[in-house]
């Protein structure tokens, strides 16, 4: 970024996009810290939760209360904190795992800043079409922003086609597919009685294409 800065200056291109370069170039550590918060303040909460039925129950995503009223209105947290807790160990893994390999195919494409903002409203977005087709199953877990962002990333390569790195192309290959399989796997599971949440998978997928479509990657 300091060398993008550095040649649009001397070259008489545009000054904002000279500062935004140099700005870019010193935002180092931010870019740095994200993705591992991502992955590491799930990780740490989700296994306080597995120790401590007691924290898991307040932060689960439970639409429907004991007396059968609308929990979410009265404590809409649990839209985004549903993503801080999991099932079990194996589920907490995998979430993260994609989580860390999602973060950073949407950081080289967008920036840290975006990155977060749109993981966020991927995960509520998730939640409120849990809360549609599910409203009396409770929901753990943070596939639904992980969907989010390969989303974004799919949408971004197949709308815009961005130029990046030979094993980043590779990767965005092969996330299409992996989804579709979990998509399919989900139903199947969902068909004879599993616990897979394909609504929040689905509603997350599609708010992350919407995004990686009609914004043009900024890297």
């Amino acid at each position: 970024a300091a060398r993008i800065g550095w040649l649009t200056k001397e070259t008489g291109g545009s000054s904002l996009r000279s500062r935004l370069a140099f700005s870019r170039s010193r935002s180092g550590g931010w870019e740095r810290v994200l993705p591992l918060a991502l992955v590491g303040v799930p990780a740490v909460v989700s296994v306080a939760a597995l120790a401590s039925t007691a924290l898991l129950q307040p932060l689960a995503l439970i639409k429907i209360d004991a007396a059968g009223g609308d929990l979410l209105t009265l404590e809409p947290w649990r839209l985004l904190t549903v993503a801080l807790v999991h099932g079990s160990p194996l589920h907490m893994v995998f979430n993260l795992f994609a989580m860390d390999l999602g973060a950073r195919l949407v950081q080289r494409l967008y920036g840290a800043q975006r990155l977060l903002l749109w993981y966020l409203l991927g995960v509520i977005a998730a939640s409120l079409a849990s809360a549609i087709w599910s409203p009396f199953t409770p929901s753990v877990g943070a596939s639904g922003g992980v969907f989010a962002l390969f989303g974004i990333a799919l949408g971004a390569e197949w709308a815009h086609r961005p130029l990046v790195e030979r094993g980043m192309r590779d990767a965005l290959g092969r996330v299409g597919g992996l989804l579709l399989i979990n998509i399919m796997l989900g139903f199947g599971i969902g068909f004879v009685g599993g616990g897979i949440d394909n609504s929040a998978h689905i509603g997350g997928l599609l708010t992350g294409l919407i995004f990686g479509v009609l914004v043009q990657p900024t890297r």
